[in-house]
């Protein structure tokens, strides 16, 4: 079964961060790259969308159907949304950041 795969404007806020913070410091050619990277394993949740880690089980005090997922240097933080057959990608954080606390700080 294929899930649609909806990018929630925080998510898409984060990615733009991203790709400056990464041009700034590395260049176009590896932003590119590993946006590229970011986006091609965001898009496989529409296929596959119990590849991240279930946050609740991570020890996050939050609903169960919020998921983690590492793609590269960045964790993707999302929800199933079963009823509708959807996976909504909340937000992308860099894995050098304090996840447990930008979540936490998150009205999810």
């Amino acid at each position: 079964m294929s899930y649609d795969l909806e990018i929630a404007e925080g998510a898409e806020h984060s990615l733009k961060l991203i790709t400056v913070q990464i041009r700034e410091s590395f260049g176009d050619v590896i932003a590119r790259k590993r946006i590229l990277t970011l986006l091609n394993g965001i898009n496989n949740l529409a296929s596959f969308p119990r590849m991240g880690k279930n946050a609740r089980k991570q020890g996050f005090p939050i609903a169960s159907e919020f998921y983690l997922m590492t793609i590269g240097k960045n964790i993707v933080l999302y929800e199933i949304q079963e009823k509708s057959a959807r996976v909504v990608v909340l937000r992308i954080f860099s894995s050098s950041q304090n996840i447990a606390e930008r979540i936490m700080n998150l009205d999810l």
